[in-house]
């Protein structure tokens, strides 16, 4: 993955301090004007999806980009095992520090080997898959989690730039940054947009299931642009 990125994630642990959700969000990224938003929508938006899939202690999860935990401490807190992996050391040292039974591995994206040894019931990677370098990582992302997904595991892809609304979100935040601004801030730090046919190729390959949930999962101003979805294996 890109080290520009990398080295933005790093940098967050100097600028947010305290383990407060509301800095562990900020420290993950949501710190910016369209992707912010309240912490009852984010608890909301994790709480929601811990009742409608039924998850509960009995099952072991995994992030893939948990950076500093945000995403996992409601599944923490309900004592459901978890197991996290993100590329910054910093933030993983932050998660470590908010959920300290927690298995945290410090590794990028498509290197899954230090988790060999789980099986995971539910598998989440939340707004990450834009920070990836093209379409080849990606899909090799997807191939390197497919040991993981057994009968019933369900893997969620979720906040996902959607390649049909890149131009919206071009002039949108041209119009809320100005154009000299939006090249400034997106010159070396480029989101990667995809297709619905990326993740249905993938799933027609391999025999599973796709559905592509509601794109305001979570509210906030840029969820109109994204994809969420949910791949489960039909059979194995």
């Amino acid at each position: 993955m890109k080290s520009s990125w990398k080295k933005i994630w790093e940098n967050k642990k100097k600028k947010f301090f305290g383990n407060n959700i509301n800095n562990l969000l900020k420290l993950n990224g949501w710190d910016t004007q369209v992707s912010t938003f309240s912490t009852n929508a984010w608890n909301h938006f994790v709480q929601n999806i811990i009742k409608k899939y039924k998850i509960k202690k009995e099952h072991k999860i995994l992030e893939i980009g948990c950076g500093s935990g945000a995403f996992l401490i409601p599944f923490y807190k309900k004592k459901i095992a978890c197991v996290g992996l993100d590329y910054s050391k910093n933030l993983l040292s932050v998660a470590k520090k908010v959920m300290p039974n927690a298995k945290l591995y410090l590794s990028e994206a498509k290197n899954l080997g230090q988790l060999k040894k789980y099986k995971f019931d539910f598998i989440f990677i939340h707004s990450v898959f834009q920070y990836f370098d093209n379409l080849k990582y990606a899909d090799k992302v997807l191939h390197n989690l497919k040991p993981f997904l057994r009968k019933e595991t369900k893997l969620f892809i979720l906040d996902v730039p959607n390649h049909l609304k890149k131009k919206n979100w071009e002039q949108d935040q041209i119009g809320l940054l100005g154009k000299k601004a939006f090249l400034k801030r997106y010159k070396n730090y480029k989101h990667l947009f995809f297709k619905k046919f990326f993740f249905k190729q993938f799933c027609k390959k391999n025999n599973y299931k796709i559905k592509f949930l509601k794109s305001n999962l979570l509210k906030k101003k840029s969820s109109k642009y994204r994809l969420n979805i949910l791949i489960e294996v039909k059979n194995k």
